[in-house]
């Protein structure tokens, strides 16, 4: 009889740890169970904003590929047009390594102010020159370029390069220091170069 009780006391302790045993195991399922849910979420919601930033990607990528199309149905349209105001304006565009004028230039609005009737292109070298290129100067080659580049760091503007060399050019830097007038004095280069065009 002492025997059957213990048997049925070490059956019960061991029911007990296997009920204890089932019992962890089923909330360490239910622990991974809603770990797996939370991380099925979590990847269900990465995939949503993967599939949106995609989409977000692409309609940039068609609007930038649109963009560079309408720039070089432009480019194409402007082609023609450029040539005629460059032969009628005789101004020709060339490329320069330096930067464009910008607001915080010191000469920017003298610059701004300047009428197309001169006829010439106009770029600011990294050295904070800028250079005017005239054309249709010479009556008997219109082609041939006449070109100032005006030293404009200091206050006092100098001239860095007169192509050709005008002799009166010392009056005309001076004009031009004394009044700020870009306008005027560009009239005034203009007028000296077609000048000295006719004596040569």
């Amino acid at each position: 009889m002492k025997v059957a009780l213990e048997q049925e006391a070490n059956l019960a302790k061991a029911l007990k740890k296997e009920k204890e045993e089932a019992n962890n195991m089923l909330k360490a399922i239910q622990q991974l169970s809603e770990r797996n849910e939370e991380m099925q979420q979590i990847r269900s919601s990465l995939e949503t904003q993967v599939a949106i930033l995609r989409k977000e990607v692409k309609a940039k990528r068609e609007a930038k590929i649109a963009q560079k199309k309408a720039l070089d149905e432009q480019v194409l349209k402007n082609k023609p047009e450029l040539a005629s105001f460059e032969s009628i304006l005789a101004m020709r565009i060339v490329g320069v390594k330096g930067r464009f004028l910008t607001s915080h230039d010191t000469v920017y609005a003298h610059v701004q102010a300047l009428n197309l009737e001169l006829i010439c292109f106009i770029y600011l070298n990294i050295e904070d020159h800028i250079g005017f290129v005239f054309t249709r100067i010479n009556e008997l080659d219109w082609d041939q370029e006449y070109s100032i580049t005006i030293d404009v760091s200091q206050h006092e503007f100098a001239v860095s390069d007169c192509t050709p060399n005008l002799p009166e050019l010392p009056s005309l830097l001076r004009y031009l220091n004394d009044t700020r007038d870009f306008y005027g004095f560009l009239k005034r280069v203009r007028k000296a170069f077609k000048d000295l065009s006719k004596k040569q």
